[in-house]
């Protein structure tokens, strides 16, 4: 009977075992070769998408605190929770947005643009992102900029008015005049720090990063209504912990040049929103969570994979540049402002008063005594340049603001500081036939086809001189925007 040799065997295993290494081998050349063009591919497409959002998005969009956290918080804030599919939601979404960027120009709607285009894409290669991502960009858009910026100013005013009244009725003689809080001696402004932006930026990134942080640990997810709730308590607590913050600062006098002042703002938030939040949001994921499933995305790309990528990325840089290009003109139309000098009294506040048209479609009208700025809204889903931004983006500081009514109209009053120069300020909001200072207000009525309001801001050197301008101002039509008064 013939045996085969043991040498033999051993070198055909050898044979064998050296082809399957060859194979092996060449499979993971191969392999690397498809995951540095799908790199290629992704980092060529990411250029593109950036230079259409630096194109699109003012500078001071990307040094925006919540932006450039949420930038860096994005590769861990999104999820993947199934296999790859086609978004229809999102994709109309980006598609409708998109629309909306080139026939306003507004860049908001391109953030959004941008966003939805993206999901799409990571959706459709990578897989199903959970939800939580949309709170994330949110956070990171100029739409929660402009709410929080808002929304803001008359949160202070209410919390001044609680806490003033809380602490009368404890005893304290204590009497609030808008967001300035008078006890005895000492006077506290309730600044925007308090109920800023960037403490509440920093509240819901941080709700999204504790989120993140305890599906991956306990391999679990939540439902969109779970997530929504976290982020409306996460709001909650940071109105009461500002109200507890300046309840704090006025009971035991803590001026803002004390280097308490800072600390306890820290203090409370750590205490009143985060803590809290990280045991909540730790118990509801672990309690509640359903388990997390992996996916695997998509490899290798095909040529019609490709172009679609290549498409999109092209589509998003095309209409970055269009927005760019809308927006400047846009901000460098002229607003038919008119000075009616034959109205004008040789008494009048507005003596010898020069018109200035600026950019973005801002007018300009000065003397010695008076400074006014006309700046024409002109759809009502955009910005109103409220003086509670351009004011500090001169460098000046509210420290006083209040509600008053002048001549039978509702406006905004201010103190404005600079170093030593102290200037009284007011604002409303006017189309003509309707003066208001309420956001809903004004843009209900433009989006029901109202005449197109204007933010009206008169600024003096001092209070009389600001009452006495503004009633002038309502008694006669000096000045009219479009032919309309302001």
């Amino acid at each position: 009977m013939d045996h085969d040799h043991p040498l033999r065997n051993h070198h055909t295993l050898f044979q064998i075992q050296t082809i399957a290494d060859m194979i092996s081998s060449a499979n993971a050349i191969r392999l690397s070769s498809m995951l540095m063009t799908l790199r290629l591919h992704h980092f060529i497409v990411s250029l593109v998408i950036l230079a259409g959002a630096i194109a699109a998005l003012p500078l001071s969009f990307f040094s925006a605190t919540n932006v450039w956290m949420g930038a860096l918080l994005l590769p861990y804030g999104l999820i993947i929770v199934s296999q790859p599919r086609f978004n229809f939601g999102y994709c109309l979404m980006a598609m409708a947005f998109g629309a909306l960027s080139i026939v306003y120009g507004v860049r908001m709607f391109y953030f959004f643009t941008l966003a939805f285009s993206i999901l799409t894409l990571v959706e459709f290669y990578v897989g199903r992102t959970h939800r939580l991502i949309l709170f994330l960009l949110l956070a990171m858009s100029p739409f929660f900029n402009q709410v929080i910026g808002l929304l803001g100013f008359p949160i202070r005013i209410l919390l001044s008015e609680w806490a003033g009244n809380l602490l009368a009725t404890a005893g304290w003689d204590v009497h609030t005049d808008g967001n300035i809080i008078v006890m005895s001696d000492a006077t506290f402004s309730v600044d925007q720090a308090c109920m800023g932006l960037n403490m509440l930026a920093i509240s819901m990134l941080m709700t999204v990063f504790m989120i993140a942080f305890h599906m991956r640990k306990f391999k679990k997810t939540i439902s969109f209504t779970a997530v929504s709730s976290l982020f409306t308590l996460t709001f909650i607590l940071n109105v009461a912990s500002n109200f507890l913050r300046i309840l704090i600062l006025v009971v035991f006098k803590i001026l803002p040049e004390h280097p308490l002042h800072e600390l306890v703002g820290i203090v409370c938030l750590l205490l009143y929103i985060l803590l809290p939040l990280y045991f909540i949001t730790k118990w509801i994921i672990s309690k509640l969570g359903q388990p997390l499933t992996s996916s695997q995305p998509q490899m290798p790309l095909t040529t019609k994979q490709r172009m679609v990528l290549y498409a999109v990325a092209s589509s998003l840089f095309i209409v970055g540049i269009f927005v760019n290009l809308k927006r400047h003109d846009i901000d460098n139309a002229i607003s038919q402002a008119t000075i009616h000098h034959d109205r004008i009294g040789v008494h009048s506040h507005f003596r010898d008063i020069k018109m200035k048209h600026l950019d973005k479609n801002i007018t300009k009208l000065s003397n010695n005594n008076v400074l006014l700025y006309l700046k024409p809204i002109p759809e009502f889903f955009t910005g109103d340049h409220s003086p509670l931004f351009c004011w500090q983006g001169g460098g000046y500081e509210f420290k006083k603001i209040n509600i008053k009514n002048i001549s039978g109209n509702t406006i905004y009053v201010g103190q404005i500081i600079k170093g030593d120069e102290k200037l009284f300020t007011a604002w409303w909001y006017s189309n003509g036939e309707i003066i208001t200072i309420d956001q809903f207000d004004w843009r209900i009525r433009m989006m029901k086809g109202e005449h197109a309001f204007n933010l009206v801001n008169v600024t003096c050197a001092t209070e009389q001189a600001l009452q006495a301008t503004i009633t002038e101002l309502f008694s006669s039509s000096l000045i009219t925007l479009n032919q309309r008064s302001i």
